[in-house]
């Protein structure tokens, strides 16, 4: 285990493009994000990789180097969802792109 959690095998881990989902609670306290991919074998992984109290870090997290040169599209529930205001601001952030 590393300083964050247990480290995957090297065959586990996800290689090349990324798709993010987000979703957030219905009151707004807390935000999650998923990443999804294929793994160098080819086989689909999905991936938990953040929850947190509330949306502001959504941004800076997808942004983040590791995340962002792979990401090819970022998705949430669009109509009536909470997450809908998170995925708007994403569209008109001039630092996310």
């Amino acid at each position: 285990d590393g300083p964050s959690g247990p480290r995957l095998a090297d065959e586990d881990t996800l290689a090349g493009p990324l798709v993010a989902a987000i979703d957030v609670t219905d009151d707004k306290s807390r935000a999650h994000v998923v990443i999804a991919g294929y793994r160098a074998d080819g086989r689909p992984q999905i991936e938990h990789r953040a929850s947190r109290v509330g949306t502001h870090w959504v941004e800076g997290y997808l942004s983040s180097p590791e995340v962002e040169r792979r990401l090819t599209c970022v998705t949430g529930q669009e109509r009536g969802a909470p997450v809908s205001a998170v995925l708007a601001d994403l569209r008109a952030s001039d630092d996310f792109t």
